[in-house]
């Protein structure tokens, strides 16, 4: 046989093997698509098909998957269904190979079964599809500084590294600040062989931070585009502390307006621990002219500086909170005090100096040999005096006429720098006035002339005493 006619009889033979399969293929057509062939581990990857009902009848079909080591990856929504005539029915079925899955070109059979005249039938299909091998990822978390002071802000950097031996792609970076409640997420599309991504962040604290520890936790996965579940690769944590410690800052101001004067003082604690502040006022007023807030802690006396000091503590100011003291002073009273004080001084003075003792001492004639000095006294303190004394001295360089033109002295007393000269009255009356009169004459002439000293007067009622000077003279 030829070799011509031995290819003939070969082709005739296959023809007639294939033919049930053809005619089964006439009847029922099956179509498998999908938009890609590989996958990574973990992903999914969907398989559209299309088996259309070519005959006139209805049919029953059922599905299954077959020749394959891991059953487990693939996943089907219908098993049976029935066809219509002439209907096209749509079938997904899901391929999603482990996690841990071998990179590798897989296979499995997808069987359609039917009854077609009691005869069972079946036509196969071989579906392939290979796992690509990715990279191996890993997490580094690091926080700066694990134990923070008030006000500082925590620093913090996330490193993920591919140590793997391939490109990684699809990675998804997520930074938790479990107590404030913060979420943070960085997308990788591609991280390539030996490569490395540093992302620092900075979570912020307030001076009055009220958190004593802090956790922050980094998780990185592995993404689908295909909308396969999330895959944790690896995930960190780290903790930090904040230091307490109290921050007060004071406020003070004081203004005056109509004669009121009023201030206040506010310490606030800016700080995230309790802490205290004192406040003191210089008492310069009456106490009865203040109005305060809230009673002073202490009053104390500083005797050097003639003054009073109003102390007020604030004890355990909690975070954000405040204490606060004011006062006030009405000055009004004290300015009507003030001009009553001054008015009633007029007239206190006025008192005084028109209830005392009255003395009037003059030169009544002068000749080139003598002159005569007059004393006049009266009492005008209102009261009866006990007694009354009237004490004239006269210098050395003055010679006294041994006769007196009105009442003697009661007694005369020489010294060497001159006399003096006592007139004593029991009593005198109220109202009631004398007058001394003396004569001298100068034993020396001088051009400024002799001076005679101011008479001194004191009158005693029980123990008050009064007392009162003349005006000195100038003797010729």
């Amino acid at each position: 046989m030829s070799v011509v006619k031995k290819i003939f009889v070969l082709n005739l033979m296959i023809l007639f093997c294939l033919f049930p399969a053809i005619c089964f293929s006439e009847d029922f057509n099956i179509d498998i698509k999908t938009n890609q062939y590989s996958i990574y581990p973990g992903d999914i990857l969907s398989f559209n098909s299309e088996i259309k009902n070519n005959v006139n009848t209805t049919q029953e079909f059922e599905i299954s998957i077959t020749n394959t080591n891991y059953p487990n990856w693939v996943t089907i929504k219908e098993y049976h269904f029935i066809a219509q005539p002439y209907e096209t029915k749509k079938i997904v079925f899901y391929i999603s190979p482990d996690i841990d899955a071998q990179k590798g070109t897989y296979t499995f059979d997808f069987d359609l079964s039917y009854n077609q005249n009691g005869t069972e039938r079946n036509i196969n299909r071989k579906v392939n599809f290979f796992v690509m091998q990715e990279g191996l990822v890993g997490l580094k978390l690091d926080l700066k500084k694990t134990q923070l002071v008030q006000g500082e802000d925590a620093s913090i950097r996330a490193t993920v590294i591919n140590d793997g031996i391939f490109d990684f792609k699809n990675v998804l970076l997520i930074i938790k600040f479990k107590e404030k409640n913060i979420v943070i997420e960085e997308k990788i599309p591609l991280l390539n062989k030996g490569e490395e991504k540093i992302f620092e962040k900075i979570f912020e604290f307030d001076e009055i931070e009220k958190i004593d520890k802090f956790t922050i936790t980094a998780e990185l996965y592995k993404t689908y585009l295909s909308g396969a579940k999330n895959n944790i690769l690896d995930a960190k944590q780290v903790e930090g502390s904040i230091l307490k410690k109290s921050k007060i800052s004071t406020l003070y101001h004081e203004n005056d307006e109509n004669y009121i004067v009023s201030g206040e003082f506010t310490a606030q604690n800016k700080g995230n621990k309790a802490g205290e502040s004192s406040f003191s006022l210089d008492i310069l007023y009456p106490l009865s002219f203040y109005k305060f807030s809230r009673v002073p802690d202490e009053i104390i006396t500083d005797k050097e500086h003639d003054k009073k000091i109003a102390i007020w503590n604030c004890n355990n100011i909690e975070p954000n909170q405040s204490c606060n003291i004011s006062y006030s002073i009405d000055l009004k009273s004290f300015f009507y005090i003030k001009v009553f004080a001054v008015f009633f001084f007029f007239i206190y003075i006025f008192y005084i100096f028109s209830h005392q003792l009255y003395v009037n001492k003059k030169i009544l004639k002068v000749s080139k040999t003598k002159t005569t000095i007059s004393i006049e006294v009266k009492n005008n303190s209102g009261k009866i005096l006990d007694k009354c004394e009237i004490i004239e001295f006269v210098p050395a360089s003055l010679k006294i006429d041994s006769k007196f033109d009105a009442v003697p002295p009661d007694e005369i007393k020489r010294t060497k720098k001159g006399i003096q000269l006592k007139w004593i009255f029991k009593p005198l009356l109220r109202g009631e006035g004398r007058v001394m009169v003396y004569s001298v004459t100068p034993l020396l002439q001088t051009f400024d002339g002799i001076t005679v000293a101011p008479t001194k007067i004191t009158g005693c009622v029980k123990r008050k005493r009064y007392f009162k000077k003349s005006k000195s003279l100038n003797v010729r």
